[in-house]
């Protein structure tokens, strides 16, 4: 008896691991110009796009982020460039200029999430995607965000 507990117990332990070792996965990192982000809605694949909570994206590139409840749209705004989405549409305005999303802004758990790449590069960052490390590079390089654009 005392040996079947102990096998028991050991392939409990063993399932218990594996079981957090692959929900932990599935976790998706974003990382700004080398920080860690942090989400209370975590990032999440959504028809084959990384979908990111946009106001914690938005505000740790500077923005002033605002919702619209009536019409369920984000605008998020350095100081005069202007970026719209609204939830179900895959149309985004850049300044007036309409862009087609490959997956639109949806609501979950009360954030609005979006395609990090369409996030990102609103305000002219770049994004690289490393599958293995389930990891989303942001690189804030860029002219609105102070960044020096000339060729080294």
């Amino acid at each position: 008896m005392k040996r079947f507990l102990t096998v028991f117990l050991a392939v409990i332990l063993t399932a218990s691991m594996l079981v957090f070792s692959a929900g932990a996965a599935d976790d998706i990192t974003v990382i700004l110009d080398g920080s860690e982000l942090s989400f209370d809605v975590p990032p999440q694949i959504i028809d084959g796009r990384t979908m990111v909570p946009i106001r914690a994206i938005f505000e740790a590139l500077g923005a002033e982020v605002l919702w619209d409840d009536a019409t369920k749209t984000v605008t998020a705004t350095i100081d005069d460039y202007v970026v719209k989405c609204q939830i179900n549409s895959k149309i985004m305005d850049v300044c007036g200029e309409k862009t087609e999303m490959d997956v639109s802004p949806v609501i979950v758990d009360g954030r609005t999430l979006m395609p990090a790449r369409f996030a990102a590069e609103a305000f002219g960052c770049s994004v690289s995607w490393y599958e293995t490390a389930r990891t989303a590079a942001i690189s804030s390089h860029g002219f609105l965000l102070g960044g020096d654009t000339s060729e080294q």
